[in-house]
């Protein structure tokens, strides 16, 4: 779509996800997530209580001062929705980016870290996946390290990969939020 078609687009967006529209606990979390950007902040509500239109909020604040943020969400079709304020990945490809794998390597890595092992070939795993990890790509508009990664529907990501972005977020003291719906869990151990 050509720019001239997109300005409006980013206006409306830009006058619609502001502070103002927010409701006093919206604000609350608002307030938290820009106060304290290195913290790793968990946002848990039901269904329909407007965590992604506050953390649409946050990521056009964001972009507002020339900081854009990372955001990871499970379903493809989501990752449009933050097209004109972060840089938008869905799991799959913020995973391979993150470790510098492809497709195939990421769906053997999921099915791998889901099955049934030891403890300790899973603390190896993760150890490794720890050791490979690419905060910096060479390829355009990926850096980790950025200002905040905002990671929505965290419920239906697998429970290993989880893990692996959250301790590679604690180590690097790279600030997050995390949301999803209570009482939503993917069948993934």
């Amino acid at each position: 779509m050509p720019l001239e078609l997109q300005i409006p687009i980013i206006k409306f967006q830009r006058n619609m996800y502001t502070y103002k529209n927010l409701s006093p606990e919206q604000m609350e979390i608002f307030d938290h997530v820009t106060g304290n950007r290195n913290d790793i902040t968990l946002v848990q509500a039901s269904p329909g209580t407007g965590k992604t239109f506050t953390m649409l909020t946050i990521a056009h604040t964001l972009i507002t001062n020339d900081d854009r943020s990372n955001v990871v969400i499970y379903k493809n079709d989501l990752v449009n929705v933050y097209r004109f304020c972060s840089y938008g990945y869905s799991v799959a490809s913020f995973v391979m980016k993150l470790f510098g794998i492809v497709f195939f390597e990421y769906q053997s890595l999921e099915r791998n870290l889901s099955m049934s092992i030891s403890f300790e070939h899973f603390t190896n795993a993760v150890l490794k996946l720890l050791s490979i990890v690419k905060l910096k790509s060479n390829q355009k508009q990926f850096d980790f390290c950025t200002p905040l990664l905002i990671l929505d529907e965290y419920t239906v990501i697998p429970k290993p990969i989880l893990l692996v972005v959250l301790l590679t977020l604690h180590r690097y003291r790279i600030g997050a939020v995390i949301c999803g719906d209570r009482k939503q869990f993917a069948k993934h151990p």
